[in-house]
């Protein structure tokens, strides 16, 4: 037999190593990588300090919709039925 074999016959008697089951930790660590890995890009560029912006840009949301439906519901709501 070649020396190879020999080695190859070691690893096969060693008996096999007991399975580690993961923490509960271990498991949410895991979980929050998977994400950061696939949707991480969306909030990359978030900054904790700058927490404050998101309520300015819901106010500017809210005004441009608000005005650019003032625009296509006002003159209904504004219309006066004139008599003939």
């Amino acid at each position: 037999m070649t020396e190879t074999s020999d080695a190859e016959d070691d690893d096969a008697e060693t008996p096999a190593a007991p399975k580690h089951h993961p923490t509960k930790e271990e498991l949410e660590v895991k979980k929050e990588s998977a994400i950061m890995r696939r949707l991480g890009f969306i909030f990359i560029a978030y900054r904790v300090n700058f927490w404050w912006w998101e309520g300015v840009e819901m106010l500017r949301k809210f005004l441009m919709t608000w005005y650019v439906s003032s625009f296509f519901f006002a003159p209904a709501l504004f219309a006066v039925d004139t008599p003939r």
